[in-house]
């Protein structure tokens, strides 16, 4: 065997050993935080509407609670004591990712870890709530879906100017 042959078959062996011990083991069961902020517990109806279509979505991808992964539910209750202290019990289990609905889920998690992978749901600016560091790359360990696209706020506010002509202050704050 000549130098050059010995050198392409060794790093042919390196680079295959090095995706080997990458690829996922099939007995390991991943952690999953899911944190819906609002609900109280599992029987709340905005839980049930949060839950249901998360843990059929994860069903029809392969993932089974109990076979392959592990779903660890946690409710806020919409009281934000009870966020942080569900936040907090989510971060130290050390989950793969976690799960939250909603902006008080998402913020009490991204303020206790930046390395547990955060994927969010229902909020509508995370860039202006600095969640993320932009739309396009968010950076950082929060991603997720937003509500609903900025650009739509102004063509609701012609939208009610059509609708009610004399209405001259939208909100305040």
């Amino acid at each position: 065997m000549r130098r050059r042959e010995f050198i392409t078959l060794f790093g042919g062996v390196a680079v295959a050993w090095q995706l080997a011990a990458r690829a996922q083991q099939p007995d390991r069961i991943r952690q999953v935080g899911v944190f819906v902020g609002l609900a109280s517990s599992a029987d709340d109806p905005i839980a049930r509407e949060t839950v249901r279509p998360f843990s059929e979505a994860m069903q029809a991808a392969g993932w089974l609670d109990g076979k392959n992964i592990r779903l660890h539910y946690r409710f806020g209750g919409g009281e934000p004591t009870k966020i942080n202290e569900s936040a907090a019990e989510l971060v130290t289990l050390a989950t793969d990712v976690i799960y939250a609905q909603g902006l008080p889920a998402t913020r009490a998690l991204h303020q206790r870890t930046h390395t547990i992978p955060i994927v969010f749901t229902q909020i509508a600016d995370p860039f202006g709530f600095g969640l993320v560091d932009s739309e396009a790359h968010p950076g950082g360990n929060v991603t997720g879906f937003v509500v609903w696209d900025r650009s739509i706020g102004g063509k609701w506010i012609r939208l009610l100017g059509g609708v009610a002509p004399v209405l001259t202050h939208i909100g305040e704050i």
